[in-house]
């Protein structure tokens, strides 16, 4: 469906990885900021999903660069208990 491996934590989807880029399920509040930083919006079957952004290969080249995008979703992810 996401054409990756899933991650799911406390039984909720957090994270996609796939070629190329991660899908990180986050706080929908912090959207437009985390846009202008590069990731762009999760479209599937022509809907737009606001809690959803795709990150780009260029944006996870570092250990460092990867893991703010890892505590951004799983931040959230807590945020859902």
């Amino acid at each position: 469906m996401f054409g990756g491996l899933c991650f799911m934590v406390n039984g909720k989807m957090c994270m996609t990885v796939g070629d190329h880029r991660l899908m990180c399920r986050i706080d929908p509040e912090r959207r437009a900021e985390l846009i202008a930083q590069g990731a762009t919006p999760v479209i599937m079957g022509g809907r737009e999903y606001k809690g959803y952004l795709h990150v780009g290969e260029e944006l996870i080249g570092t250990s460092e660069q990867l893991v703010y995008w890892m505590d951004l979703a799983l931040a959230f992810n807590r945020s859902l208990a």
